[in-house]
């Protein structure tokens, strides 16, 4: 791998990984509660804190010149954010397990879930208010911040809101996403990038894009898994999980009411829980749905290669062959979660 991948995704002593991790648990310990000690803050990919390192070296010229402590610090708080969200969603979908660990809310109950959580938004908040309270950044993290929180929280109400109609609109589901998912992955590249102090408007749009496209790979793949490996979802999840069964977003559900015939669509309607599940699979294989998203997100896969080639004038091109490797890996991983 390339000089930039290895120093973001790699464990190595010194790399962003090593320094984030001790970060992390730095961040956890200030708080100084039992409850820090949750088996679900202390596991997952790192994906977001990676995608603000990541921001972060589009944004200078040389390795060397990531302020890997600042970065760090950053992506904690983004982080801080992030487990958050998982908890609220876990206990609102009455999750037991994430990757086979018991949910937090299940390990410390439901009314320290709640606290605990507000606690993370309100230290992400105010670590992102002093970090870019220093009058040579040109942007405005907080309200960057405070924005995620916000389009989050709608997202999440939208979704409480869907019903036996509406779980099927696609225009609704996208826009739940958009709230959702995409908001946060695309902010934090984004506040990496910010942190390099070298903004240019023409970047900041072009990794806003970037973001936009892997958020919606990455949740449309997510939506994939409790229809294409049904097994290992549910092992992962701790019990069956086609968000359906609980009128929520699920954007495969869409794409087959949008092909099924308009008896196949009323009875979509009508059922609920293991006979609705069994009725979606039969349909997702009728219609070939798998192949349809993969297609589509083949289409946001070239979009996001081509806006990094947009990146060439402005950026280093190690950082920007590493950075196509990256993305390239994690869409990789993806797909591997399919079969």
């Amino acid at each position: 791998m390339g000089a930039y991948y290895d120093f973001i995704m790699e464990s190595s002593s010194g790399s962003f990984s090593d320094v984030f991790s001790f970060t992390w648990r730095q961040k956890l310990s200030e708080l100084n509660f039992e409850c820090t000690n949750a088996m679900q803050l202390r596991i997952g990919n790192q994906l977001r804190p990676k995608l603000s390192c990541w921001g972060a070296a589009i944004g200078v010229q040389c390795i060397n010149d990531i302020d890997v402590a600042r970065i760090a610090e950053t992506a904690a708080y983004v982080e801080m954010l992030h487990k958050a969200s998982i908890i609220i969603d876990d206990m609102i979908d009455r999750d037991t397990a994430r990757h086979g660990q018991h949910t937090f809310h299940i390990q410390y109950g439901t009314d320290t879930a709640i606290i605990f959580s507000l606690l993370l938004i309100a230290k992400g908040m105010e670590g992102i208010n002093r970090l870019f309270n220093d009058k040579s950044y040109l942007c405005d993290g907080v309200g960057l911040f405070a924005n995620t929180i916000c389009k989050m929280a709608k997202g999440g109400l939208r979704e409480l809101e869907l019903n036996q109609t509406t779980q099927y609109d696609l225009h609704a589901i996208r826009e739940i996403i958009d709230f959702e998912t995409v908001s946060l992955i695309k902010n934090s590249l984004l506040i990496g990038y910010w942190t390099s102090k070298n903004v240019i408007t023409q970047v900041g749009e072009t990794i806003e894009r970037i973001g936009k496209n892997s958020g919606y790979i990455f949740q449309i793949f997510n939506d994939l898994e409790p229809f294409s490996c049904i097994d290992k979802n549910a092992l992962y999840k701790g019990g069956s999980n086609i968000d359906l069964n609980r009128n929520r977003k699920n954007i495969v559900a869409a794409y087959i009411y949008g092909a099924a015939s308009q008896s196949e669509k009323r009875r979509m309607k009508n059922l609920f829980g293991d006979e609705q599940q069994s009725y979606l699979l039969s349909l997702y294989r009728k219609y070939s749905i798998l192949e349809i998203i993969l297609n589509e997100c083949n289409v946001l896969e070239n979009d996001i290669k081509d806006q990094i080639k947009y990146l060439a004038p402005y950026c280093t091109p190690l950082c920007l062959d590493d950075f196509l490797l990256f993305v390239e890996k994690m869409i990789s991983i993806c797909h591997s979660k399919l079969w």
